[in-house]
């Protein structure tokens, strides 16, 4: 019975991070307490949801649960890379040179992924259909994606992607 009260239930698998905070101190929850986030000093939790109460849902180690906001420090982007960052790519062809991709800008192109807008969008299916079964190309591909969703806020994309927000079908709620 025990197995499947893990505290990872199917929606937990892919939840939006909304921040990213790092631990101030060691946290062990008892064994008992199956909903509640383990931790270390240092550690950094991608922060799923923020409760006022002060009780936040996070995921860290691979692991979703809850913990005490009081326990961690929340991190601005910069933080999170101390090193000098690269700006995101503003084009299609820039990320795909980043990912020594360049040679199949035509295939995403001829498929309807001419901008980085649509090309964010891609998932395994899609690249099922445009025939790409290279494991490490497929890798690539998804992770550059993953990168690129991260880049966005709704604050960052609101100027460079208006158009593109209208036409696709679900990034406007109610439209």
């Amino acid at each position: 019975n025990h197995s499947s009260e893990e505290g990872v239930s199917p929606s937990d698998k892919q939840p939006n991070v909304i921040a990213r905070a790092r631990a101030l101190v060691d946290y062990t929850p008892s064994p008992y307490d199956k909903d509640v986030l383990k931790f270390k000093k240092g550690d950094i939790i991608e922060v799923l949801s923020m409760n006022v109460s002060g009780l936040w849902r996070g995921r860290a180690h691979g692991r979703v649960g809850n913990f005490k906001f009081i326990n961690v420090e929340l991190l601005s982007e910069s933080s999170l890379r101390p090193r000098p960052c690269r700006h995101r790519p503003q084009t299609l062809e820039q990320m795909l040179r980043t990912i020594h991709m360049e040679d199949h800008m035509s295939l995403f192109v001829l498929n309807g992924y001419e901008d980085l807008d649509a090309f964010c969008d891609i998932e395994e299916k899609d690249l099922d259909y445009l025939g790409i079964h290279d494991l490490q190309q497929r890798a690539k591909i998804l992770a550059a994606v993953q990168v690129l969703n991260e880049y966005e806020s709704p604050d960052e994309c609101t100027s460079s992607a208006d158009e593109g927000q209208n036409s696709q079908s679900g990034l406007v709620d109610g439209e």
